[in-house]
């Protein structure tokens, strides 16, 4: 369960529609909420756009999700020190470097974000301050892709994740099923774990969720150890009461096996894990990850490597400082 969850604003309708799903799950998980916004020149400078001030703006989100989440809800405009800013473009580093301080300080358990924001489509979150999100912070990221046009209701209501596919291989499989359990344990949802069987392929790939086999005639043997592997790591979610079934996919492209699985089953949630956080195979660029993160149609919950409860917790030599509202 979730104690505190974190959603970054740009100030764009494209970035609050992270804030639905957000806002649902502080409902079942009773959960706060903090709005958080990286202060830039660009919202001094407004660079020809109407922007409004930014504690005014957070306050409004607030109000429009007070309904919901009455006083479980929170901003803060970073950096904390008046009346500094990050410059009018600042490297996504700079800007993931305050989030990351404050999803350390303040206990996050779940980062929620769109994938555009103010620039729309063609400024991709993913590939810029997610990126660097995951090359840092220890929290799951739930990634939301927003639609074209905002919701005139874009603060309420969202669809429940009841169904989650969770592609797993390699060290990182528990971690991985553990972070879905905890997006999908207050909704009773069900859970898919999923294996790729990767046909050989001259593509390497490194971060694919696989069972690679030698030769197309180690097939069966792949597929069988396949299962008994899902098997056993369903077994956690089976105990507590979780319906969990296991799939096999087989297929030279371990991104599209994944996409064509979620398409086909009407999934609510894809989890995925990252592996190294440097060197060639940081984060996702060029990774099966990436490929499944601009393609999914539904929400994508990113697991990173150091995604432990206990480093979710708060540092007893750091104190938050969220404004309530």
């Amino acid at each position: 369960m979730y104690r505190s969850i974190l959603v970054p604003l740009d100030g764009s309708p494209l970035g609050e529609q992270a804030v639905p799903a957000a806002v649902a799950l502080c409902r079942l998980t009773a959960a706060r909420l903090h709005l958080v916004h990286v202060r830039t020149v660009d919202w001094l400078l407004g660079r020809g756009e109407d922007m409004p001030d930014e504690r005014s703006y957070l306050e409004a989100v607030c109000g429009g999700v007070s309904n919901d989440l009455g006083e479980s809800v929170s901003f803060a405009l970073l950096p904390h020190d008046e009346p500094r800013r990050l410059g009018p473009n600042p490297a996504p580093a700079e800007v993931a470097a305050r989030l990351t301080d404050y999803a350390r300080t303040n206990g996050i358990g779940l980062i929620v974000m769109a994938t555009h924001g103010r620039g729309g489509f063609s400024r991709l979150y993913f590939g810029s301050v997610v990126e660097a999100l995951l090359a840092t912070v220890e929290t799951p990221l739930l990634l939301i892709r927003p639609t074209v046009e905002a919701d005139p209701d874009r603060w309420k209501g969202t669809h429940p994740l009841r169904r989650i596919l969770v592609p797993v291989a390699g060290a990182m499989a528990e971690a991985i099923i553990d972070a879905a359990h905890d997006l999908g344990s207050s909704t009773g949802a069900s859970f898919t774990l999923l294996r790729v069987v990767a046909l050989p392929t001259p593509a390497y790939e490194p971060l694919a969720p696989v069972a690679s086999i030698a030769s197309p005639q180690d097939l069966d043997a792949a597929r069988r150890a396949a299962e008994e592997e899902l098997q056993r790591l369903a077994e956690p979610l089976r105990k507590a009461g979780h319906q969990t079934t296991i799939d096999i996919a087989v297929g030279h492209s371990p991104a599209n096996a994944i996409l064509e699985c979620a398409r086909s089953g009407q999934y609510d949630a894809i989890t995925l894990g990252t592996h190294a956080r440097r060197g060639i195979d940081r984060m996702l660029l060029g990774s099966v990850a990436n490929k499944v993160l601009r393609a999914a149609d539904c929400p994508t919950l990113v697991v990173p490597p150091a995604a432990t409860a206990e480093e979710r917790e708060p540092r007893a030599d750091q104190s938050s400082t969220p404004e309530s509202r």
